[in-house]
């Protein structure tokens, strides 16, 4: 079994730029020859975290995520409250993370441990599929 932290996808979009499909590789075996219509794009490969969301769904490169704690019990916030963040690599602190919450209030503080679990965020789409998620907390 292939370590997961050295998978890697690329997106594929067809000759109209809609997005078609990805393409999962490993680091191991090499990226692999891609077979497509004329005029097909690809994104950059996508690397692999190596973390699970709350739900065991692999989290990628360009994946966006929402934040819940999903507990009807203790429902504190949900995911509208925080809006969206995509994962990017962090060159500075050299590790992936979160680009910013779309939101601002005092807990957009990154020394809070809340909201910021893994155990609380859940892939909800990526930059090729849904990026308008990334735009629906802007504009509110």
């Amino acid at each position: 079994m292939i370590n997961p932290r050295y998978m890697f996808r690329i997106a594929v979009f067809d000759k109209t730029g809609k997005f078609d499909r990805f393409v999962f590789f490993s680091a191991i075996s090499g990226a692999p020859a891609i077979t497509c219509r004329e005029g097909c794009k690809f994104s950059k490969p996508e690397q692999c975290t190596g973390v699970l969301d709350r739900h065991g769904k692999m989290i990628f490169e360009g994946d966006i995520l929402a934040t819940s704690n999903d507990n009807p019990e203790f429902d504190l916030w949900g995911p509208e409250d925080f809006g969206y963040t995509k994962i990017v690599w962090n060159d500075h602190a050299l590790c992936f993370g979160g680009s910013e919450w779309n939101f601002e209030t005092e807990y957009n503080d990154p020394n809070t441990d809340s909201v910021y679990n893994v155990q609380f965020v859940s892939v909800v789409g990526n930059i090729h599929e849904t990026p308008e998620l990334l735009e629906e907390k802007k504009k509110k």
